[in-house]
């Protein structure tokens, strides 16, 4: 992906990521699910039970796992829909260059999809089918991002 970006560039963007990735997301993401899932605790017994053996976050995650799983599902599902509909490509596999051929389909599927992922997880929970949302939000801006950075 950084093969045509600058060497200083690349440098600045795989310095960030590695901040990011190690900070962020191995830092201060469990912080945040366990003091969502148990917003009784605080900020401060969150964060020390996030970063101990406490029981308190084996709760949370068993609390916090559904909606994490489907938010992420829904991410993952328009990506690869993404990729199979939009994406150019070297085609390998049968059926490759069908899809791409109908990639004015993509929104459509990804709309019948979503559409399709809330209204089975509404009689669950509020929680389920805003993770589905919230899943296709994040693809569509991190898309936005990648497409305005080309």
């Amino acid at each position: 992906m950084l093969s045509g970006v600058a060497y200083r560039a690349r440098r600045w963007f795989l310095l960030w990521s590695v901040l990011f990735a190690v900070f962020v997301v191995r830092g201060l993401l469990p912080w945040i699910i366990v003091w969502f899932a148990l917003p009784g605790i605080g900020r401060g017994g969150a964060l020390t039970a996030a970063f101990s053996s406490d029981p308190r976050v084996v709760e949370a995650a068993k609390i916090s796992a559904p909606p994490l799983f489907l938010g992420g599902g829904v991410f993952l599902v328009l990506l690869f829909l993404h990729w199979l509909f939009l994406e150019p490509k070297r085609y390998g596999v049968p059926g490759e260059k069908f899809f791409f051929e109908k990639g004015f389909w993509f929104y459509s599927v990804a709309s019948v999809l979503l559409a399709g992922t809330v209204w089975l997880a509404l009689p669950r929970t509020d929680m389920l089918a805003f993770a589905a949302v919230f899943g296709s939000t994040l693809f569509f801006i991190t898309h936005g991002f990648k497409e305005n950075a080309e």
